[in-house]
């Protein structure tokens, strides 16, 4: 389920813009004095829409419309049939649903519906070029309610219900929310009432009502034609043919002559009234389109009718099994009156288009008519993805300064000599000096042979190591940066941005403790980044106590982190698809195959692979229990030579090599060195890569990351020997086999992984989409 992004507070009010496709000044040049009594400046970066709408509309009615002058509009400018709404939904978050564009900046949400004309010839009113910008802290909802995509075949293209964030609408192939044109709140009315068949007439069969008389599927021109074979009874303004009787116009207090326009409130009542003498009612939507059922169905159930139907092509869906005769499964005209006239005369075969009655539930009435659980704002609110936003101070949009402080320092890298990286000493501001003081007495003293000494107050003026290198770029959303390693610019920097917060030795303190951090200044913001390692290893990471240090942090699992990051994401799933390695050219001698470097893992991993090597071959090409030497095909296939057979040599070859050892065999032994929710790394991906089953050890949610039915866990097996047992069985039944390649068949994203996607732009900008321009502080600095 698509979800849409809040920032703040969890559970905070949201504020929602009705953005109405309805104003005064479109809906008969309605005077706008009517609605609101006020003219309101409108936010700059909503000139260009008024000025179009103004010059498009307005001037056309200015008879009836009173100006209003340039850079103003009428405070409450769009219809808006809820009005100014504060509500709160079952779920507890509340909301503030609003017409004001004034409050445009500070809305969370811009939910428009109907966005269009009820014209054909019209292009779409929200076209691009009349929406308004799109700030970055805001959501945009669209919901196509009444109307099928017939009229309007814009609303189910990509590149128009693409520009909002969440859909709603039918059908559910196209919209991200379901609901059905006309939800049935209520079935208990289908099934309360029984018109007998002795009291349906017998004269004429049929009755239609409709008042479009020129529908898009040309159904007028259909019963025009079916005039010509039987009788139809029309009460509409189409085809017109028949008045409602006097006992019907006295039960509702209506005089001779008052067609369906005058029945207003009585509409469906009288409309039942009517329908229910006839055994037949056409119901007839005024376009073919999937998903498309309106009240037409129902009412002719409700008459206890059979429906004669022409209209969504999943009709059946919407309605009671066996309920209705629909127009397309007959070949001619003259062929549906024969069959609808053999009904007619035989009560046991008409009455046995009402055995839905006997079973009263909504899943047997229908699969796909029940209404929303909430209001359609509750059920677009239960979408919500909390996130946290960072403060930047200024004028929106300007480029903003990031420090990079890494947990990489010459001095404990290696103790390269600081003249490498920096041929200057820089006087570092006085709030570091603690920060500089500790760094200094615990780390570079250690290494005084090769550390030159810099005085106190003086550090290189580039203390990090950055692998990008100072840099200015500029992000998807039109948020550029300076990204940078130099601690002189502290004090003008709006964001300290720091990844990895440990040292890599388990019985350190995390580096980036309390009492080694910098003060915070009061406009920074502190971003912490943990790409690459599982919580196994740095538990201390997933500390409230370490976390909360920071406004903004990126990592997996999601459930601790504020941006989720999987820790391999999948950039390119073509080449999974691309290649398929037999299974008769894989291997039976041998069915196992592992590599790894790190042989004291946090959850033992290697006592395992000794203890399954009790059971069964394992060729283990990597530096822990080392059994098996790459071939000299490898070596001469990429240029090494006798002696560079273990991993440590491979380097730029490494995932080449890995995939062409591992292609020949059945199963790959994908075991992560430590077993952490969300921590899953390149392993299960190799193995997937050279066309071989990953036997996983490792996170607990695995599933979510790789295609579905391709791993085997070793925690779905008591022990190691049902494991193996299993594995053989596997091997030796090529069906089977690959029958943990079915996901093969489907190349989607969505198909391949849940939780492996990549982000949609770089950490840096997906930090920055979460900025939240502030233009003044709480406080002014005036002085007396």
């Amino acid at each position: 389920r698509k979800s849409f992004k809040a920032y703040g507070p969890p559970g905070r009010e949201l504020s929602i813009l009705h953005w109405r496709y309805l104003t005064f000044a479109t809906a008969e040049a309605i005077d706008w004095q009517k609605f609101s009594a006020e003219l309101c400046p409108y936010p700059p970066e909503l000139v260009p829409f008024f000025k179009k709408l103004y010059n498009k509309f307005v001037k056309g009615h200015i008879l009836t419309v009173n100006p209003w002058p340039i850079g103003y509009a009428p405070c409450v400018f769009w219809y808006i049939f809820q009005g100014n709404d504060k509500g709160t939904c079952k779920n507890g978050q509340s909301y503030y649903i609003h017409a004001n564009y004034t409050l445009w900046r500070e809305t969370d949400v811009i939910f428009v519906d109907y966005p269009f004309y009820f014209k054909e010839e019209e292009a779409p009113f929200f076209d691009i070029i009349q929406m308004p910008p799109r700030r970055s802290n805001q959501t945009w909802w669209m919901y196509f309610p009444d109307e099928g995509l017939g009229y309007y075949p814009f609303v189910g293209l990509d590149t128009f219900w693409s520009m909002f964030d969440l859909t709603m609408g039918s059908p559910d192939a196209i919209f991200d929310i379901f609901k059905p044109t006309y939800p049935v709140n209520n079935i208990d009315i289908f099934y309360d009432t029984r018109v007998k068949f002795e009291n349906k007439r017998n004269d004429v069969l049929f009755v239609w009502m409709a008042g479009n008389c020129y529908a898009n599927n040309k159904r007028e021109n259909y019963v025009r034609e079916l005039m010509n074979h039987t009788k139809v009874h029309s009460y509409g303004n189409c085809l017109h043919n028949q008045d409602a009787s006097d006992e019907i116009l006295k039960k509702y207090g209506l005089e001779k002559g008052q067609a369906p326009g005058y029945w207003k409130e009585h509409m469906y009542d009288i409309k039942k009234d009517i329908c229910s003498s006839y055994k037949f009612v056409l119901a007839f939507e005024n376009s073919n389109c999937e998903g498309y059922v309106t009240e037409k169905v129902y009412n002719a159930l409700l008459a206890d009718a059979i429906p004669i139907y022409m209209g969504a092509s999943d009709i059946d869906d919407y309605a009671p099994p066996g309920s209705m005769i629909k127009v397309t499964d007959y070949e001619s005209i003259s062929a549906l009156v024969e069959h609808t006239e053999m009904i007619a005369n035989n009560k046991t075969l008409y009455e046995s288009y009402f055995a839905w009655k006997k079973d009263k539930t909504h899943k047997n009435f229908c699969k796909k008519c029940r209404p929303l659980d909430d209001s359609e704002i509750c059920t677009f609110l239960e979408r919500v993805e909390w996130r946290k936003s960072f403060k930047a101070y200024g004028p929106p949009g300007r480029e903003l300064s990031i420090l990079h402080w890494r947990y990489l320092t010459f001095a404990i890298a290696q103790a390269i000599d600081w003249h490498t990286i920096s041929q200057e000493l820089c006087p570092y501001p006085p709030e570091l000096v603690p920060f500089f003081k500790i760094l200094y007495s615990k780390f570079a003293a250690s290494y005084s042979p090769k550390v030159y000494e810099w005085p106190v107050g003086y550090a290189p003026c580039l203390l990090w190591y950055y692998q990008q290198g100072d840099q200015r770029a500029i992000c998807k959303n039109g948020q550029s940066y300076h990204i940078h390693a130099n601690y002189t610019l502290w004090r003008e920097a709006d964001v300290i941005y720091m990844d990895y917060p440990f040292l890599f030795h388990q019985e350190e303190a995390p580096f980036f403790h309390t009492t080694q951090m910098p003060p915070r200044r009061s406009k920074q913001t502190w971003w912490m980044y943990f790409p690459d390692e599982g919580l196994g290893y740095y538990s201390f990471v997933g500390l409230d106590t370490l976390r909360n240090m920071f406004d903004l942090t990126m990592g997996s699992p999601g459930n601790i982190f504020d941006i989720f990051k999987p820790t391999h994401p999948v950039n390119n799933i073509d080449i999974f698809y691309d290649t398929h390695v037999k299974f008769e050219n894989k291997r039976n001698d041998v069915l196992f195959v592992w590599m790894a470097g790190n042989c004291y893992a946090k959850n033992k991993r290697e006592n395992y692979i000794r203890e399954l090597m009790n059971h069964t071959k394992v060729h283990s090409y990597g530096d822990c229990l080392h059994n098996q030497d790459a071939s000299d095909e490898i070596l001469k296939k990429y240029g090494l030579k006798k002696g560079q057979q273990a991993p440590g040599y491979w380097q730029g070859y490494m995932f080449d090599i890995k995939k062409d050892i591992c292609s020949s065999y059945k199963f790959v032994l994908a075991f992560e060195n430590s077993n952490c929710e969300g921590y899953v790394t390149e392993k299960v991906y190799n193995a997937l890569l050279a066309d071989a089953i990953p036997i996983y050890m490792g996170a607990s949610d695995i599933d979510d990351y790789v295609p579905p039915g391709s791993v085997i866990k070793v925690t779905d097996y008591e022990s190691i020997s049902a494991l193996v047992e299993h594995t053989e069985m596997i091997a030796n039944n090529k069906t089977l086999y690959e029958s943990y390649f079915a996901w093969k068949k489907d190349k989607t994203h969505d198909n391949f992984c849940k939780k492996c996607r990549p982000l949609d732009d770089s950490d840096i900008c997906t930090f920055l989409e979460r900025v939240e321009w502030y233009s003044r502080l709480w406080c002014d600095s005036n002085e007396y």
